[in-house]
């Protein structure tokens, strides 16, 4: 299954559980750069940050999207719209933080997947607070992040 079919499954079964109250979305190039680069994106009851630091391949078009939900929960979507994609990332970190006093919700909990759609095994990325980052067993590929405050 593509990135791009999980991701619309995933938003799309995301809407039909929960009504939303506010989407925000943005379009970002991920470079092939020897520095880590940082998108940041917020909304009113929610900040979403992805850093990363990738090689190989050529500029690929990646979005990021958060939903904010009138139940409280606040989802953050971070991946390539067409993918397969064919960088190589030697470092990922994202966070979804709850804006003050915006959101009672604490738990944080991440689903990443590879170019073929599978989900990462937990060996490669870790969690800590409201982050999820790579792991020294992290493979390099990467094509969606879903972040979700609960």
């Amino acid at each position: 299954m593509r990135s791009l079919d999980i991701l619309l499954i995933a938003i799309v079964s995301l809407l039909s559980v929960v009504a939303v109250s506010a989407s925000v979305d943005k379009e970002f190039d991920i470079k092939p750069l020897t520095t880590i680069q940082t998108v940041e994106l917020k909304g009113d009851h929610g900040h979403c940050t992805f850093s990363y630091q990738a090689s190989g391949g050529t500029n690929e078009r990646w979005m990021m999207s958060l939903e904010e939900n009138d139940d409280g929960t606040v989802y953050c979507a971070i991946g390539r719209p067409n993918p397969p994609s064919y960088l190589l990332f030697s470092h990922f970190s994202a966070t979804l933080v709850p804006l003050s006093g915006k959101s009672k919700k604490k738990s944080f909990t991440a689903n990443i997947m590879d170019n073929l759609g599978s989900i990462l095994i937990k060996d490669q990325y870790d969690i800590k607070g409201n982050e999820v980052f790579k792991t020294n067993n992290f493979a390099g590929n990467l094509a969606l992040l879903e972040l979700h405050l609960n």
